[in-house]
């Protein structure tokens, strides 16, 4: 009874740490981005929207999952005293991560004009470029997190969460500055496509600052770590060729799903730039209206969601241990207690945003005040949204979960339908607010 006390305290310890962190960076990545918004407008949201989402998929595919499935495998071994292997795991998926977070670094290079061409906004190319390289420290810095997370350590992680995004406020902040005063065009009164990837930039300086954090702390327990895999005893030693298998196995649902969901982000970027742009619009008019989706309504509506991804990352490696040892009430009572957590938080912040997503906009906004009505219409998202990153995070400590990735595959097929989403003859707010609506109905289907 005691040892299940402790174990409770622990798991919700650490969940608090990594939750309050977590609240910590989305409050210091709101405050930033209103300076930003403020000196971008909406036409420089939509640019840095987008070259930002186009980032978020492939560092999704080359090192989304791995976290996860790390803290799960580290955490089963550690569970079962098998302190070698547990290293073994770090260190293979050390260099698996690195080489993933380089191949897609270098794809996203050399198709950053044509993607950005794709999305019929050519200014957001500067932005995919400044991302690069940091798909490859990040990449580096997940496999760091994954262990200490692993060994149900959330301390270092929120550490550098917390120092990432200091930097990172700071140098998108900063450098969108200066580069809004650099090489302007004729006529214009500031570069917004490079103010845009000024702000991209703050994202890799960020990262960096995060890796350096998680290294030092990975340092400072070094020598304990090797000590106690030299010493300890365990029946079988397994090769680093097992470990891919298992990595990847144990990956693949997690990467493949939240790959399919973030595909909302790139259909919402084609299908909101062909709706406006077949409705009369210019390519930059349509870009300020998507800017106002990307930037405003997609930042709000995230916010209270911290809570529960921190949730989910913290009670990952907690359910996996206690998965492993066979205790099912004990994984039970994680999964019910986190998804209660969860609900407390996102139902009321649904509600305040609904209500108040007009004069939400425009206080924290000024300068560009438009866009509330999307917050009113979509706000119950953050609900369902709370509830898929609770339950992702309750399946892979339990199980794979490859039906999950059907599931986004179902609602992300419903929002991409081109029959039901396009008429060019309807208003261009009808069509914004059905996007909205369809963005919330691709969370129903995955739940």
């Amino acid at each position: 009874m005691a040892a299940r006390t402790k174990g409770k305290s622990s798991f919700v310890k650490q969940a608090a740490i990594l939750a309050s962190a977590g609240m910590l960076v989305r409050f210091l990545g709101f405050v930033y981005r209103l300076p930003l918004t403020n000196m971008l407008g909406d036409e420089g949201n939509g640019i840095y929207g987008m070259g930002y989402y186009i980032y978020t998929f492939l560092l999704i595919l080359s090192s989304a999952g791995l976290p996860a499935a790390i803290s799960k495998l580290v955490s089963e071994r550690l569970a079962l005293r098998q302190y070698r292997n547990a290293h073994r795991v770090f260190q293979t998926s050390l260099i698996v991560s690195a080489s993933l977070g380089t191949i897609f670094a270098i794809l996203m290079a050399l198709t950053a004009r044509q993607t950005a061409a794709l999305v019929k906004t050519p200014d957001s190319y500067y932005c995919i470029l400044s991302l690069c390289p940091t798909l490859i420290i990040v990449a580096i810095m997940s496999v760091y997190r994954g262990y200490f997370q692993g060994m149900n350590t959330m301390v270092p992680t929120a550490i550098s969460q917390i120092v990432e995004q200091i930097f990172n406020a700071f140098f998108s902040v900063y450098l969108a500055y200066i580069f809004l005063g650099m090489f302007i065009p004729e006529g214009e009164t500031k570069n917004i496509a490079l103010g845009a990837a000024g702000g991209t930039m703050g994202t890799g300086i960020g990262a960096l600052a995060g890796l350096v954090i998680v290294f030092i702390s990975y340092m400072m327990i070094r020598p304990y770590l090797l000590r106690r895999a030299k010493i300890c005893r365990q029946p079988y030693e397994e090769t680093r060729t097992e470990l891919v298998k298992r990595l990847m196995g144990t990956a693949w649902p997690i990467i493949v799903g939240t790959a399919v969901f973030s595909m909302t982000n790139l259909i919402d970027i084609g299908m909101v730039m062909r709706i406006l742009t077949a409705s009369g619009y210019s390519e930059t008019d349509a870009t300020v209206l998507y800017g106002q989706l990307s930037g405003k309504y997609v930042t709000l509506t995230t916010l209270p969601v911290a809570i529960s991804s921190s949730i989910a990352t913290a009670v990952l490696p907690s359910i996996a241990a206690s998965n492993r040892l066979g205790e099912r009430k004990q994984v039970n009572r994680k999964m019910n207690l986190t998804m209660r957590i969860s609900m407390i938080i996102s139902v009321p912040a649904a509600v305040g945003i609904g209500v108040l997503g007009p004069q939400i906009i425009a206080m924290l906004f000024p300068k560009a005040s438009d866009g509330g009505v999307l917050l009113t219409v979509g706000a119950i998202s953050i609900i369902f949204l709370a509830l898929c990153q609770t339950a992702t995070g309750d399946f892979a400590g339990h199980w794979t979960h490859p039906g999950a990735c059907c599931r986004c595959a179902v609602g992300c097929g419903d929002e991409s339908d081109p029959q039901r989403n396009f008429d060019p003859h309807s208003c261009v707010e009808y069509h914004r607010r059905r996007i909205v609506h369809h963005r919330l109905l691709c969370g129903c289907v995955y739940l």
